[in-house]
């Protein structure tokens, strides 16, 4: 098909009904843009994504936060808006049901198509073949058997660098008192994220659903994935005060943990002495709240260790098995998956505390005894 550039098509005309037209060019098939969600995918080359930001990127060659402000100037909004939600409605709003007719024999666009997924897969365990390693393939099997594109980060295999800090930011003046929040909101503005921190952000946006594999750690994450939440969900880029909860960039959008633990299953229940499991799980999961993520329930494995043996080691790699195989109906179900639930932005009073008449769903954020 030769390569984006010599695919084009313009289109110049307003489709009937429609106030504005989206200010692209289009791509003759095998060209496919869901006007109902905004997800769209080529096909010739593998590239995709889930909403007009990253269309207008990839047709005009264009990073991701220029793309942002061009659809933000054409459409009247500021980068302070909730563009994730606001580019959506834009999208429906001007080509509506009319975007049948928007690129004639130049675009196949097909709002009764079934939606495109891309489910970004975050596996954070130094061993590739360890069961963390085999589950993370299997929902990748299961998620490209149906039909999504599949992105990874392998974050110990890829060497992703954990720890934010000043030099990764080499803009910055060498005598620079090193404010984390403040550097990457300027680096944001001015498009100069570290490439790292870029690629993984992209991956980010360009995900419907974001599924974490890793082992629980000294009752927590491995270092890694903390490390890789402090860099990529970067302030001003990801997250501002005005958006997050409520109205957080990635509403719509879910997430969820398929997670290992040495202790057995009895161990990490809320009363276990290795601690409630979805406690010790509660503060990464309000980290992807805080970006407007839903969050399912975890799928949990107990008792993975190397310390078992004869019998206890059979029933394990028994155990191990049926869970790799039972990933292939947990992702097809997945969207009927029950979630966690948080408190909404408006059961908290002008001073952040939760209002008496409002229900508390953790002991993390819990009514006075």
């Amino acid at each position: 098909m030769g390569d984006v550039s010599s695919r084009l098509g313009c289109f110049n005309q307003r489709p009937q009904n429609c106030r504005l037209a989206l200010p692209i060019t289009f791509i003759a098939a095998p060209f496919k843009i869901n006007i109902e969600t905004g997800q769209w995918a080529d096909f010739a080359t593998g590239d995709a994504g889930g909403d007009p930001v990253s269309l207008y990127a990839y047709l005009n060659g264009l990073k991701q936060g220029d793309a942002a402000r061009a659809l933000c100037d054409h459409w009247g909004y500021t980068m302070q808006d909730n563009f994730s939600t606001l580019s959506r409605k834009k999208w429906l709003l001007h080509n509506g049901r009319a975007g049948r007719s928007l690129g004639g024999e130049n675009c196949s666009i097909n709002d009764l198509e079934p939606t495109l997924t891309t489910t970004l897969i975050v596996l954070a365990h130094p061993e590739p073949h360890s069961f963390n390693g085999a589950w993370a393939s299997a929902t990748q099997k299961a998620c490209e058997a149906m039909g999504d594109t599949v992105l990874i980060s392998d974050l110990v295999a890829m060497n992703f660098q954990p720890v934010e800090r000043a030099n990764n930011y080499p803009h910055l003046p060498s005598n620079h008192h090193f404010d984390a929040l403040k550097a990457q909101e300027e680096a944001a503005e001015q498009d100069m994220l570290p490439d790292d921190v870029g690629r993984e952000i992209v991956k980010l946006l360009r995900a419907d659903r974001v599924i974490f594999h890793f082992p629980i750690w000294w009752f927590a994450p491995p270092a890694i994935l903390k490390g890789w939440f402090d860099r990529v969900l970067a302030h001003g880029a990801l997250h501002t005060v005005e958006r997050r909860f409520d109205k957080g960039h990635f509403l719509g959008r879910k997430a969820l943990f398929c997670v290992t633990t040495g202790s057995n299953e009895e161990e990490s229940a809320f009363n276990g002495r290795e601690g409630d499991i979805h406690m010790l799980l509660w503060p990464t999961a309000y980290t992807l709240r805080y970006l407007g993520f839903s969050v399912a329930v975890p799928e949990i494995v107990h008792g993975v260790h190397g310390y078992h043996h004869g019998a206890r080691k059979e029933a394990l790699e028994e155990r191990l098995v049926r869970a790799l195989k039972a990933q292939t109906e947990l992702i097809s179900e997945f969207d009927r998956r029950p979630l966690i639930q948080f408190n909404a932005d408006e059961d908290f009073n002008a001073n952040g505390r939760l209002k008496s008449d409002r229900p508390s769903y953790s002991q993390f954020i819990r009514k006075a005894s």
